[in-house]
């Protein structure tokens, strides 16, 4: 069984908007050193919650997909857990099953997300090829001129 860490009473916290629709469902971020968890009661974690006592369905909770480690550029690794925003009117605290995995999108050198783009690309044909900022910028303005204009 995994056990999901509770961020300590002193995380530092973020709101965001999720990135996978257009609806923008308003989302907490928690943020602390890895390692340095909170607890169960009310007063150990930021939620606030005795989480010593069974949650409710729609009740405030962390699920492992909205846990995530990573490492900041000074090497320094950091715990994120990313919950429904329940003071959000759009998702009124709910979270979407592609909303619920934010923390799973975060960046990781040692995890699935490692793969991403360095540089732009431009497709030509099948292939992808590399671009640099002015080109790609350039052309994203054109395309969105055209579609304006049209």
């Amino acid at each position: 069984m995994t056990k999901t860490p509770i961020p300590p009473k002193d995380a530092q916290r973020y709101s965001t908007a999720c990135q996978f629709c257009i609806v923008g469902c308003g989302y907490r971020v928690f943020k602390w050193p890895e390692g340095r968890d909170g607890g169960p009661t009310p007063g150990d974690n930021a939620l606030g919650l005795d989480l010593r006592e069974q949650q409710p369905p729609l009740g405030t909770w962390i699920a492992p997909a909205m846990h995530s480690v990573i490492t900041e550029r000074d090497g320094r690794r950091y715990s994120v857990a990313i919950i429904p925003d329940d003071d959000c009117q759009v998702n009124s605290g709910m979270a979407s099953t592609r909303g619920a995995g934010l923390a799973a999108s975060l960046y990781r050198a040692d995890g699935p997300t490692k793969a991403r783009l360095t540089t732009p690309a431009v497709r030509a044909g099948t292939t992808l090829d590399p671009a640099d900022w002015n080109e790609a910028t350039d052309l994203a303005a054109r395309v969105v001129k055209a579609v304006i204009d049209r």
